[in-house]
């Protein structure tokens, strides 16, 4: 049935780039929406549930810095032709033979 909303939407958008998404069938709201209800009913029960669980933030958490938030001076500091120490030397080794127990090592 979600599907079935989804791919009308498309067809619909296809015609009309401008149209807005129709209302949801009262089949699919009975299910996404809540029963305004059941939940007066059993407020004191969910507030108390929600009382339970603390939101703290993590402190040992850092804070991200993204390539947008850098500054010009910043990301004109950084070398950028500086190779990396981490790079792995390649040495011009001649293999005759790859053989069978360590054929992955013999390739490389």
């Amino acid at each position: 049935m979600i599907w079935e909303r989804f791919y009308h939407y498309l067809d619909l958008k296809s015609k009309h780039p401008d149209a807005s998404v129709p209302p949801l069938d009262y089949t699919l709201r009975k299910i996404t929406e809540p029963e305004t209800d059941l939940i007066l009913q059993n407020q004191s029960v969910i507030d108390s549930y929600r009382r339970s669980f603390e939101l703290q933030g993590n402190p040992l958490k850092k804070p991200r810095r993204l390539l947008r938030d850098k500054t010009s001076d910043e990301v004109g500091k950084e070398n950028i032709t500086a190779p990396p120490g981490n790079l792995i030397e390649y040495k011009s080794i001649k293999v005759e033979k790859i053989g069978d127990l360590t054929p992955v090592q013999d390739f490389e």
